[in-house]
């Protein structure tokens, strides 16, 4: 009893320390810690696999059924379970407030005044005459199947175990977006053709969201322009789901002590990332599995049963188990879509123009030509290495059990610390990742006035003006050169007439996005905050524990709550499983 008993108080010290050492947003990678948890475009749920609950369910007939080999015994055990997200919470509380920079899972649309979240004109809609809202309420459904072979030598007895763990399923999300559209002005873009044209614009946020009908991002020199294409960052217009084997995990370990009463073992485990990889395609990328990463560290399991009443079989179990690892960059590359350092949440949406050098070897870059128009987010979109410094669970029941019937009450806890997020620079250069330095931020600017006809050599005005400091929802308004158009004969603009502390020439380097990554992109941003859920659970089952292989059955069902910070998903859930002993 007293080894029991001190068995249950290491599991409840592990579980403290964790809750105690579980690093702030600024003890892990403090280069790259933001506490804003907005403008977020990769949603990683908790693992299928991570439920400690479910895995007691499947292992907890072992040591209960009385048969037992001379040295091993074995137990084969299958789980299934379905998850689907409910939501009580206010706007700000619910996860669509994720990829948007408003606060809340809604956003206002409309001009660059500043009194809007987000200026149309940045998702090629042109001007807008009445402001619009788009929202987003998403859903997600989790299921799967687990799968777990376990042996353990001497199971009344100290002895080792070995454990392997894989699980066979799927997630499935819906950003249910829905949109009360703005009013659009209907006027030609005379004054930059670059520009896309009515034919080619976008007529809600839900439309180039979504990617509307692809066209090309420019046809220079022509009004034939189609609409903006985002590669990235998308918000799919219809359910998405990832099917796959996740998290294939190994536990090799010791029972330190056991009888036919108790027993409390330690063990080393490890997952490996066989899970889903984020692209960065779509906001809610449904994951199955842990992202992609490596995780390695330590699981405490702890047993004591009470016997109620020997005669009549009647007994009272206290389950527990705990698990501690640290989660390392896996498989690659891993996608993740960054706002710009300078330009604020939501600027991942900003456009830009690209400026090649007109001769390579002009060192002040002043002989730069604009090119093509495009959202930021196609070009920073960056393969990443991501590490979590800790995930940890516990996962507690207690159990009433007559002779063959058992129900039980049980408790997980799942948290995470903040994301340590980098850039890939390797696979970066690999897939060709664009240099920003090309890249200027341009605001409401141009690169030229294309209203005068007859101008000479060419028939626009050059200006190569761009915003450095745009932020998505304030800019400030176009500048125009000087004339009577279309004859002309036309000028560059006042500098008097603008704010030439905000509007800059874009052919100068230090007006472009800064070359390197880190000054330019705002990696925090990007990287996923603290983490913290809790589930309730009950079941019910029956086991035959007077037949030799001891085969048993269970259902349960579990309420799972997220903190109010992480910008999670609550979930209910039903399962069953069986196990066999051998």
């Amino acid at each position: 009893m007293k080894k029991a008993l001190g068995s249950i108080k290491v599991l409840v010290m592990i579980a403290v320390l964790f809750q105690a050492t579980m690093p702030s947003e600024g003890d892990c990678c403090k280069s790259t810690v933001k506490t804003c948890n907005f403008s977020k475009n990769l949603w990683q749920p908790r693992s299928f696999p991570s439920y400690n609950l479910r895995e007691i369910y499947m292992l907890k007939d072992l040591y209960d059924h009385p048969f037992k080999h001379d040295e091993w015994d074995g137990t084969f055990s299958y789980a299934f379970e379905f998850m689907q997200s409910f939501d009580t919470s206010t706007p700000s509380q619910n996860l669509g407030a994720m990829p948007f920079w408003s606060g809340t899972n809604s956003m206002t649309i409309g001009n660059n005044n500043g009194q809007s979240d987000v200026d149309a004109y940045q998702f090629g809609m042109g001007e807008t005459l009445s402001p619009g809202v788009i929202t987003l309420s998403p859903k997600a459904q989790h299921f799967g199947s687990d799968f777990i072979m376990h042996f353990t030598r001497y199971k009344h007895d100290k002895g080792f175990f070995f454990k392997i763990r894989t699980s066979l399923g799927a997630m499935t999300t819906d950003s249910q977006l829905c949109e009360e559209p703005a009013t659009l002005e209907n006027n030609i873009d005379e004054a930059w053709v670059m520009y896309p044209a009515l034919g080619g614009r976008y007529q809600s946020l839900s439309e180039a969201f979504t990617g509307g009908t692809p066209g090309d991002m420019f046809v220079s020199g022509t009004s034939l322009n189609k609409a903006l294409t985002l590669n990235y960052g998308k918000i799919s217009c219809c359910k998405l789901s990832s099917t796959r084997l996740g998290d294939l995990s190994t536990t090799l370990g010791f029972n330190a002590f056991a009888d036919e009463h108790y027993f409390f073992s330690l063990g080393f485990k490890a997952t490996f990332p066989t899970g889903t990889i984020p692209t960065g395609e779509f906001i809610f990328e449904p994951i199955f599995g842990r992202a992609g990463h490596w995780g390695t560290g330590l699981e405490a399991t702890g047993h004591y049963k009470h016997w109620i009443s020997e005669n009549e079989g009647s007994a009272v179990d206290v389950w527990t188990q705990v698990e501690l690892m640290h989660l390392s960059s896996g498989r690659k590359p891993s996608w993740r879509s960054f706002d710009l350092k300078l330009n604020g949440a939501g600027s991942k949406y900003l456009l830009l123009q690209f400026y090649f050098p007109a001769n390579p070897s002009d060192t002040n870059s002043t002989g730069r030509v604009p090119s093509f128009i495009t959202q930021a987010i196609n070009v920073t979109t960056m393969p990443v290495i991501s590490s979590f410094t800790l995930e940890g669970s516990l996962g507690v029941i207690v159990e009433y059990s007559k002779r063959n019937w058992n129900m039980s009450l049980g408790v997980d806890v799942w948290g995470r610390t903040a994301e340590c997020l980098q850039i890939d620079t390797c696979n970066a250069v690999h897939h060709g990742s664009a240099n920003l330095n090309d890249f200027a931020v341009l605001g409401r600017q141009i690169s030229e006035d294309s209203r005068f006809t007859n101008q000479s050599p060419t028939p626009f005005e050059p200006l190569y003006l761009c915003e450095p400091l745009a932020q998505i929802g304030k800019s400030e308004n176009r500048v125009l050169a000087q004339g009577t158009p279309p004859s002309g004969p036309s000028s560059q603009p006042d500098s008097s007439s603008y704010n030439t502390n905000k509007i800059k020439d874009a052919r100068i380097a230090e007006n472009r996005i800064p070359e390197g990554l880190y000054d330019a992109l705002d990696i925090a941003g990007a990287a996923e905050g603290r983490s913290l859920n809790a589930r309730l659970s009950l079941s019910g089952g029956y086991a035959w524990v007077k037949t030799k292989h001891s085969p048993s059955i269970n259902v349960f069902a579990g309420l799972e709550f997220a903190s109010y910070d992480s910008l999670r998903l609550n979930m209910w859930s039903l399962g069953f499983n069986g196990s066999l002993n051998f």
